[in-house]
């Protein structure tokens, strides 16, 4: 998250590539100090809680899996975020002299896949045993939660002009703003021409997410373990679960275009904008130290 994710550069794929890490690191974002202390605190509870919401596993379910994410948790802490962190600080001087620097872009995706990577090695063989668990009524809990997800574009979708997308947009463009500070006109006319998708692609965008929903709920109720394996370590090698071809290139057209806009607008950032990235980069890198308890 997606060339894989960046931490300045592809903050939405991050969300798309979700694992235990990237579910970490979305959750420094979230303000106040006393929050981030209970973040810090009780990371299994937070853990446990967002697989909960989209799978309402049961009472023994849920006494298997929680040491396992106790020990990831762990793990990840101990073997992995001090050289996230050390990559994170190199992504900061960059920003300090004001570069682009692909390079040190590239180590942090080495560092984000890595992680998913020897994560999935580590925990294949529970997380399959969770996901063979699941009863008709669980994954159908799971349908609806994604069908949930889809309704935000059915609904664009209804409107003749598309009145509504201006305000998905909006939010896609606070990303940028919380890492970059407040945009020039000339940037925010960028951000919207270029993101603005037209109403076939917006249906295409819709029907891919149908069917990669599709593919996961069919093998999910299939209860076979290989195809369930194979979910999983396909997620584990390609950052995506499925590897139909239409997907995965509608999957990289979205990534190109999200990238270029990003190249293009870190040539066109101000000192006072590479200043607020640098801020940022180093709030991110402390709240981790102090995630590991070295603050």
């Amino acid at each position: 998250m997606m060339p894989r994710s960046k931490l300045n550069l592809r903050l939405s794929q991050v969300k798309n590539r979700a694992s235990l890490v990237l579910l970490i690191l979305a959750t420094l974002g979230l303000s106040g100090c006393a929050f981030k202390k209970l973040i810090y605190d009780r990371l299994d509870w937070v853990v446990m809680y967002q697989i909960d919401s989209y799978l309402d596993l049961d009472k023994n379910q849920k006494l298997k899996l929680k040491p396992v994410v106790t020990e990831a948790i762990s793990w990840l802490k101990r073997e992995k975020v001090p050289g996230a962190i050390g990559t994170i600080e190199k992504l900061e001087e960059a920003a300090r002299r004001k570069t682009y620097d692909q390079n040190v872009n590239s180590a942090f995706t080495a560092e984000i896949d890595s992680i998913r990577i020897d994560l999935l090695k580590k925990y294949e063989t529970p997380a399959v045993e969770l996901l063979l668990s699941l009863t008709g009524e669980q994954v159908d809990y799971l349908a609806k939660k994604l069908s949930k997800g889809n309704e935000e574009i059915e609904d664009i979708l209804k409107d003749k002009d598309l009145s509504d997308y201006d305000d998905v947009l909006k939010r896609q463009k606070k990303t940028l703003v919380e890492y970059y500070g407040d945009l020039t006109s000339a940037q925010n006319d960028s951000f919207f021409t270029t993101m603005r998708l037209t109403r076939e692609k917006m249906e295409l965008r819709l029907k891919e997410r149908k069917r990669v929903q599709a593919f996961i709920l069919d093998a999910l109720r299939s209860k076979d373990k290989t195809r369930i394996t194979t979910l999983i370590q396909t997620f584990r090698d390609h950052g995506e679960v499925w590897q139909d071809k239409e997907y995965v290139e509608y999957r990289q057209v979205a990534e190109k275009r999200w990238e270029e806009f990003l190249v293009s607008f870190h040539k066109s950032l101000s000192d006072a904008q590479w200043l607020h990235l640098q801020g940022k980069l180093m709030e991110t890198r402390l709240d981790l130290l102090r995630m590991i308890g070295r603050e």
